[in-house]
């Protein structure tokens, strides 16, 4: 895990005021496509927002987002395979396509968000609330998925042989053509 010196270090090389980085990591609306943070623990950093920020194609596999706000973020192709996301909140987010790979995101809370073609492989949703996700070609072999609330999520198309879905809510979820 870096510090959070190390972390903050990395934050302003990718062009964030440093008045943004004390009193509470604030990143709404910085374009940080790309941006390499492995390992970055941003959770024990207080009122972390990332808020309508760009992180297409960025790397935070193993980061510590824990508690964090992704509203509005995109983050499509992002990797956040084995990242700690537990109680994040994100409304209208872009995750196409981005790796979730064995991410713990236990009591997430995620509303209107595009998981479509993620690989959520392994991942933790465990009483995750899912409202009107769409999921649509994403990989969700061996997902733990127990007590979600996945009310209309689209999981059309998706193989849920591999899924535990015991206890999950999928009231009025779109369920066409699945395997």
């Amino acid at each position: 895990m870096k510090t959070r010196d190390e972390t903050k270090a990395i934050l302003k090389q990718a062009g964030v005021p440093a008045e943004r980085l004390y009193g509470g990591i604030r990143l709404n609306g910085f374009d940080l496509r790309g941006l390499v943070l492995r390992y970055g623990d941003l959770r024990r950093m207080p009122l972390t927002s990332l808020g309508t920020v760009n992180l297409t194609g960025a790397v935070l596999a193993e980061a510590d987002l824990g508690g964090a706000y992704m509203w509005g973020v995109l983050a499509e192709g992002a990797n956040f395979s084995s990242a700690q996301l537990f109680g994040i909140k994100a409304a209208e987010a872009d995750f196409r396509n981005a790796n979730f790979c064995g991410a713990d995101m236990n009591g997430a809370w995620v509303i209107d968000a595009d998981f479509r073609g993620a690989n959520l492989r392994g991942a933790n949703l465990r009483g995750a609330t899912a409202y009107g996700v769409d999921f649509r070609g994403a990989d969700l072999i061996g997902t733990d998925l127990r007590g979600a609330d996945l009310r209309g999520a689209d999981l059309r198309g998706v193989d849920l042989t591999g899924p535990n879905l015991t206890g999950a809510n999928l009231e009025y979820a779109k369920m066409d053509g699945i395997q």
